[in-house]
Formats: C-alpha cells, structure tokens, sequence
C-alpha cells in the first residue's frame, strides 16, 4: 500500500512539473528560442574545427600555425567571462535581453566573411569575436533563464545546453554535404611545412561559401 502511494505521489510530482512548465506560455517560448539560439551556436562555433583543411590551404598555412584560431577563440570567451562574468556582473544581470541581439550579430558577421579570408590573422580575429559572442549569450541567457524560471530553472538550462552538441553535429553534417573530393594536386603547386601540405599560392576553398553561408542564415533567422 505504502509502495503504490509512493508511486502515484511521485508521479503526481512530476505531472505537476511538467504542466507547470507547459502552462507558461511565454517561458516556455523563451526557452525554446534559447535552445535554437544554442543550436546555432554550436553550428557557426564547431564549423571551424570541421573546415581547418580547407581554412589552412585558402590561408597558406599550416595546421600548426591555423590552431592560433582556437586561441583566439578561446581568448575572446576568457575576455567575457572575467569581464562580465566577475568584474561587471550588474550588466549582465541588469541588461541580458540588450546584450543578447549584440552577441548575435558579431558572430553572423564573422561568419559570413570567414570563406572570404586570405589571412591567418583576420580569421584569428574572426574566431575572437565568436568567443566573445560565446562568452555573452552563456552569461546572458544564464541569467534570463534563472530569473524567468526561478527555482524551477535546472531543466530549462539543461534543455537550452543540450542545442550545443546538436548543432556541432549538425555542422559536421552540413560541411560533410558541401565536401567534395580531394583533388590530385601537382607537386609543383605546393610545398611541404612541418609535414603538412601548403599551396603557394593563395586557393580559394569555394566549398567553404556554401557551408558558412547556411550557418550564416540559420544564426541570422534569430
């Protein structure tokens, strides 16, 4: 007797739970956008681990020297974090629904000029707005989603951080589709450094446009 009543007790729990999250309309509005904001995150932020080949070819490096983006990329997140994070947390909790569409536009722009860079430092730069932009829409929908949702907060904040693995998975499925074969390159065009291929001269990576652009418009529809 004991066993069912402390079966159908938990299952009324959850039942609450659930209609109580289903019953606010607009929370539960946020927080869906929120978990596509990730989504798309995870796409325009993975795609460079994706595209490093091509990225090291069109700007004549290796991939030694092409993981400098990755610092950047890091670097810029690091920037926010101790900024907004610890030293101007007012900001961030005052101001998070004007610093999002900011952290949305940076990195739109970033990506949708990073096919078009022939330089290694201007994609460095690119990669550091991305961590810039990383570091303020996790600081910023944290705080929207802990204030909109109160106690009640842990499951929409795991829900909005599962959109990230679903769009890095997403972004390898979307450069996989504009992938085409390698082609035989002559040894005369190129050249080797620290056991990685090098084309002399600048080549630019046309299947690149298509993958960066359809990461473009899905983080632009936000």
């Amino acid at each position: 007797m004991n066993e069912k009543e402390t079966h159908s007790n938990d299952g009324g729990h959850i039942e609450n739970g659930l209609n109580y999250y289903l019953k606010q309309k607009w929370k539960l509005f946020v927080t869906l956008f929120s978990l596509f904001s990730f989504m798309t995150m995870g796409m325009e932020l993975e795609i460079s681990g994706s595209t490093m080949l091509p990225l090291s070819i069109q700007v004549r490096t290796n991939l030694a020297k092409l993981s400098w983006i990755i610092a950047a990329k890091s670097f810029g997140y690091m920037i926010i974090v101790v900024f907004f994070g610890l030293l101007f947390q007012s900001i961030t909790k005052n101001y998070s629904e004007f610093i999002l569409p900011i952290a949305y536009l940076l990195p739109s722009i970033a990506t949708a000029l990073t096919p078009y860079f022939k330089s290694l430092w201007a994609l460095c730069i690119a990669l550091l707005f991305q961590g810039i932009s990383h570091g303020l829409i996790d600081l910023a929908l944290n705080t929207l989603i802990t204030n909109m949702w109160s106690s009640r907060s842990t499951a929409p904040l795991n829900c909005i951080y599962f959109g990230y693995p679903v769009g890095a998975l997403l972004s390898i499925i979307v450069v996989r589709s504009f992938r085409q074969n390698d082609p035989l390159i002559d040894k005369n065009y190129m050249k080797y450094s620290n056991s990685t291929i090098i084309i002399k001269e600048n080549y630019f990576q046309s299947e690149l446009v298509g993958a960066y652009k359809i990461i473009y418009q899905e983080r632009s529809t936000i």
